[in-house]
């Protein structure tokens, strides 16, 4: 992969510059990736308000939300690959601390699609705070047993980070693994992604460029290279819905290692193209998609812009891959096309 000197187009740099002069973020990074692989790639800003820390190509982010298809998602793909896990399998089947529970017959499907029955968020670092970490993830557990559902599951879609809580308890149990450990070992390092990891609250984090994301009102500290999202933090910085670090360069080669699989191009020894693009196709029930990694719209693979979102990942017609990673907050991984009006073109760089 070549990253050329190629400065961008003035349009593209105009926007950024007012972004930041109207507080839109204080910094962030853009990659652009053309059919070739040749990558544009620009920092903007600062990566931490408090001392002034400028961003760079290398800085590394919270993603957030994108650990559920990044991490929690591929997870349960290479489980299904293995024969470990089927999407119509019921949460009572294959997580035993739901076999007895109301949630028991929840298809795994209705969890990967956000049509579980279960409500969108729960404040569970509030009571996990108070307990030892060594005996927070089994608290857990019995909080999500007893939740009450907010719907009859498969009704209707309500996006939820304890959908991802709970796919990363049954992806444990199946696996025998730790949810990190287990994307590291079996994903990131086979697929040859770098920078990619999570972090340990209690533990100082890997040497590395990172932006803050806030100063925590109850942590009492700049966050920086440490979860932002609390239900996250009191699980030890692993969780199925948020807990993710990466730079702009490492969420770009993956999801082109996702899109060579998805072409059967290469990584078939890591990830089935068949079963990625079941992942990928569109199937509808009665309330919308199920696939946590959206449908892929039928146009040539070298004209895809791959678009990170919070609950999956699509595809649009276009001829560049882009992202941008937003510093003003952890939960911000935005499309190019939220600092224009439309996906972004070929014709709006200069390609050598």
């Amino acid at each position: 992969m070549t990253t050329t000197p190629t400065p961008l187009p003035s349009p593209i740099l105009s926007a950024f510059q007012k972004a930041l002069t109207e507080g839109v973020f204080p910094g962030a990074v853009l990659l652009v990736q053309n059919e070739k692989g040749q990558r544009w790639q620009a920092a903007f800003g600062l990566a931490d308000s408090t001392t002034g820390e400028a961003v760079q190509h290398d800085t590394h982010f919270d993603l957030a939300s994108l650990t559920k298809p990044l991490c929690t998602t591929l997870s349960a793909l290479h489980l299904i690959q293995s024969g470990r896990l089927s999407l119509d399998d019921r949460l009572g089947e294959v997580a035993t601390v739901f076999h007895k529970s109301d949630k028991a017959g929840i298809r795994i499907r209705q969890l990967l699609s956000h049509q579980s029955g279960l409500p969108a968020w729960r404040p569970y670092f509030e009571t996990l705070r108070q307990q030892p970490q060594a005996g927070r993830y089994d608290s857990l557990q019995r909080l999500l047993v007893r939740e009450p559902l907010a719907y009859p599951s498969g009704s209707r879609s309500l996006y939820s980070d304890l959908d991802f809580l709970v796919l990363q308890i049954l992806v444990e149990e199946l696996s025998g693994q730790r949810l990190d450990q287990l994307a590291a070992r079996e994903l990131y390092r086979p697929l040859g992604i770098h920078d990619i990891f999570f972090t340990d609250p209690q533990a100082p984090p890997p040497a590395r460029r990172y932006a803050a994301t806030e100063k925590c009102p109850w942590r009492q500290r700049v966050l920086k290279g440490q979860v932002h999202d609390d239900n996250a933090f009191v699980l030890g910085g692993v969780a199925g819905h948020a807990g993710l670090f990466g730079t702009a360069a490492a969420v770009a080669d993956l999801l082109a290692a996702l899109l060579a699989v998805f072409k059967r191009a290469d990584h078939a020894q890591v990830l089935d193209a068949s079963l990625l693009r079941l992942f990928s196709s569109a199937s509808r029930q009665a309330t919308g998609r199920w696939a946590s990694i959206r449908r892929l719209p039928r146009v040539p693979a070298a004209d895809i812009i791959f678009r990170s979102t919070a609950s999956g990942i699509s595809a649009l017609p276009g001829r560049l891959s882009g992202w941008i990673l937003n510093a003003r907050s952890s939960w911000s991984f935005s499309p190019i096309a939220s600092t224009r009006r439309g996906p972004m073109r070929a014709s709006d760089l200069s390609v050598p």
